[in-house]
């Protein structure tokens, strides 16, 4: 009982400190955002609906199959659609969405510049919405909640958000939904996302997996290959790129034909070279030199992708390429792994994990603070299991054939 309290303790107190800063965060935000639309009042009769989904990368993979046919719900009753996304999406967007009105929103300057947060809220509300439509889960109240405030129509959403949201933070922001699902914990996104898409009416036949996600993007490389992505949204979430050298190193010897390309973004760049300089020179180093377009081209084109639980998994999964993925425990079966019976992917990913009884602690972890160092989850994963995993994925012909390319056409969802 005495070590269970002594874990215990420094997570309560670290929940209690995020929902101090999380309630001054709540009254600066709700202050700033009410002053400034001030004066300005939506439009009627446009016969027009927004569609929020303003998560990053992984998420918008997870979510586009959903996404693409509630936007595709509201075209054939000839409403029109308007999709606010976070600004990186876009160049996926315009691919995935045709006929659909896109508005990109740089998260990092919504919450850090006035002037730019102000302009968003007042051109969301000048668009004349008549429907919101708000499936993110949990809700974020300084992003999601703020651009449904400032639609100011009618909203649709799910009755959740994060824990470390002080009560008077969750009761405001209920305020701004006629409609809001009941909370659906410990089951996949794609579980919730359904759920969402059911309650407009759409039938679960209408969920198809996106055909031609990376269509006419181009490899990076001439001959076979297979990607590393040794980053994460966090340096505490991402496993020891020791441990990804090390495997790296196996998969080449077993294919002498084979290079290694890592990606990531520029401050991941260094992962890529410490990989490189134990791996040799059949190692390319891609981390911080592709756009959004070259990742996904570089992992549609892939043998085989490796990394943590991040949205280079979730591009392999939707382009039908075979993934191995590290994942701790602090969302654990939020996004991975996948739920088979519910997943609209062209393969499911792999997933190596070590149960701890602390799962789902929503990264308030009881063990250490949030730093640059793995957290106890993800840090005791063993290179050998996660070399187990690829070794059965290469040993049982899953991996993709050299002729299977994604398609040069326009992409098409469907």
């Amino acid at each position: 009982m005495f070590a269970a309290d002594r874990f215990a303790w420094p997570r309560v107190l670290r929940l209690l400190g995020r929902k101090a800063k999380r309630l001054i965060e709540f009254v600066a935000f709700g202050l700033f955002d009410t002053l400034t639309l001030v004066g300005y009042q939506r439009q009627s009769g446009t016969n027009a609906v927004a569609l929020v989904h303003l998560e990053l990368l992984g998420d918008y993979v997870l979510w586009l199959p959903y996404g693409w046919a509630m936007a595709q719900h509201f075209l054939q009753h000839g409403t029109r659609v308007t999709l606010v996304l976070s600004a990186g999406m876009l160049p996926l967007a315009k691919r995935h969405f045709p006929g659909c009105e896109l508005i990109g929103i740089d998260r990092a300057a919504f919450l850090r510049c006035a002037s730019y947060r102000a302009n968003v809220l007042r051109r969301l509300r000048q668009l004349g919405i008549e429907a919101t439509y708000h499936d993110t889960y949990p809700r974020d109240a300084l992003i999601g909640d703020a651009c449904v405030r400032a639609l100011g129509a009618p909203a649709w959403g799910f009755d959740a958000v994060f824990a470390d949201r002080p009560a008077l933070d969750r009761w405001w922001h209920r305020r701004l939904y006629t409609r809001l699902l009941p909370p659906m914990p410990n089951v996949h996104q794609s579980v919730r996302h359904r759920f969402f898409l059911e309650a407009l009416g759409i039938a679960a036949e209408a969920i198809q997996p996106i055909t031609g996600f990376a269509a006419g993007l181009d490899a990076p490389l001439d001959g076979p290959y297979f990607v590393v992505a040794p980053g994460a949204s966090r340096g505490s979430r991402a496993w020891p790129v020791a441990g990804f050298a090390e495997v790296v190193s196996r998969v080449l010897s077993v294919r002498a034909d084979w290079r290694c390309v890592v990606v990531g973004t520029g401050a991941e760049r260094h992962l890529g070279e410490v990989i490189a300089r134990t791996c040799g020179e059949r190692v390319v180093n891609l981390a911080g030199e592709t756009d959004l377009l070259g990742l996904v081209g570089t992992v549609a084109h892939a043998r085989l992708v490796i990394g943590n639980d991040s949205a280079v998994g979730h591009i392999a999964a939707a382009c039908g390429v075979p993934a191995v993925v590290v994942v701790g425990g602090g969302h654990y079966g939020r996004c991975f792994p996948y739920d088979p019976a519910e997943a609209r992917v062209g393969c499911l990913p792999t997933v190596v994990s070590v149960a701890m009884e602390c799962f789902g602690c929503d990264w308030i972890c009881r063990y250490q603070a949030e730093s640059s160092i793995p957290y106890p989850c993800i840090a005791s994963v063993a290179p050998q299991s996660v070399w187990a995993a690829v070794e059965r994925i290469l040993s049982n012909g899953t991996v993709m054939a050299n002729e299977a390319r994604p398609a040069a056409s326009p992409a098409r969802a469907r």
